[in-house]
């Protein structure tokens, strides 16, 4: 299933500062975010996907996930795929490793030939660095991708091991986190942020992993602080969404309980 609407929309400092790069548009171009599998199936605990990560780099340059059995935190940055386990060390991610969800889109500030970079005040938490990056979007119902460079003062990031079947739904498999604190540590935060229309589709807000300058640690964004870093933030209308071919029937839930585990999750 792919959706296909009008067109991209490519951020800077606002949605009036549009970082054009020459009038025609670079070929090949895809302006589409793709997604493998959606995040209801990944609560629901089924954790074993098709997808490679060597397909999945057909599709973007810049990306998050995990991998099959829920096997650590996926980073893709400039084409290349990291995981990051649960011993929160990063580890080069063959192309022939499967996963059972991620999100990848391409740097489309680089394929528009105006490699933008923004510069980010400085945030004191998870949630100042989420306001900041929307004042930037002006509430526009469409997906966001950020990419955020410079050295952290302080960020706390999650792994979470590899489970065994039966596998637990995963808000019960994130009981089994492990958690890092870092200080004064160069890197990246690659983030994207769905809609609310989007529903189970994906965690709506802002969904960030993090990768050090060095390659050596990382995990799943719990809290950040900064002095200033510099900020890449562009969004795209449309969605790409590979539906698994194998997956279990998934067990009825009480109303609101992906909603209510997603906000567990992501704290």
């Amino acid at each position: 299933m792919k959706i296909r609407l009008a067109f991209i929309v490519l951020i800077a400092a606002s949605l009036t500062t549009i970082a054009c790069g020459p009038q025609t548009q670079p070929q090949p171009y895809n302006d589409a975010v793709y997604q493998y599998a959606p995040i209801e199936l990944l609560l629901a605990g089924q954790y074993d996907g098709e997808l490679t990560v060597g397909e999945l780099r057909k599709h973007g340059t810049i990306g998050i996930g995990t991998f099959n059995r829920l096997d650590g935190e996926l980073v893709m940055l400039d084409g290349k795929v990291w995981q990051i386990k649960s011993d929160g060390k990063v580890y080069p991610a063959g192309d022939e490793m499967r996963l059972p969800f991620a999100i990848a889109a391409y740097e489309t500030y680089k394929l528009w030939g105006s490699a933008y970079a923004l510069p980010l005040g400085a945030f004191e938490n998870f949630e100042g660095l989420q306001a900041m990056l929307d004042s930037n979007t002006e509430d526009y119902p469409v997906i966001f991708m950020a990419r955020i460079d410079g050295t952290f003062r302080y960020v706390k990031v999650r792994s979470v091991p590899a489970q065994d079947k039966p596998y637990k739904r995963l808000a019960d498999a994130a009981k089994g986190q492990t958690v890092f604190e870092y200080r004064n540590i160069s890197g990246t935060i690659v983030a994207f942020r769905f809609p609310d229309s989007t529903g189970t589709l994906n965690v709506p807000g802002w969904h960030m992993h993090f990768i050090s300058a060095d390659r050596k640690v990382g995990g799943h964004v719990l809290d950040v602080q900064a002095d200033g870093s510099i900020f890449r933030l562009w969004g795209s209308q449309n969605l790409h969404l590979q539906l698994p071919l194998h997956s279990s029937p998934l067990t009825t839930q009480p109303a609101g309980t992906a909603a209510h585990e997603l906000h567990m999750i992501e704290k």
